[in-house]
């Protein structure tokens, strides 16, 4: 994988939505992560030659919701890090997610010399529907 930014899109489903007392509301929230390899898993002696000293990868992540930029996550890839985005709620909530929604995550990482240059952006909750 290079180490340009690279754009991934989901939408929630129609079937994340129910509705309790006439209000809409949502299952669960959502989980977005990006994951690597876990610092220390690709030992330091495996690493190519590069400019400076080698060091773990840096990544940089973006969620947006098409109006705003919802929330972003960046820096050593040391460990896993997930990013909760909340159910729409109309007391508790009312920014969170609505079904429909699309969400743009946009993902670069600048490898540092590591030979294992690939990721893996995730995107769960604790429903069964498909995004």
């Amino acid at each position: 994988m290079d180490e340009g930014a690279h754009l991934y899109k989901f939408e929630v489903p129609a079937e994340a939505t129910m509705t309790k007392d006439g209000l809409a509301v949502h299952w669960d929230s959502l989980y977005v992560t990006v994951e690597s390899y876990y610092s220390e898993v690709v030992p330091m002696s495996c690493f190519e030659e590069a400019e400076g000293e080698p060091g773990h990868p840096v990544y940089e992540y973006r969620i947006d919701r098409g109006f705003d930029n919802y929330v972003w996550s960046g820096g050593e890839d040391m460990m896993h890090q997930p990013v909760q985005i909340m159910a729409y709620d109309e007391t508790d909530n009312p920014t969170g997610y609505n079904a429909g929604d699309t969400f743009e995550i946009t993902v670069g990482y600048t490898w540092n010399g590591s030979p294992a240059k690939d990721y893996t952006v995730k995107v769960y909750s604790k429903h069964s529907h498909t995004v």
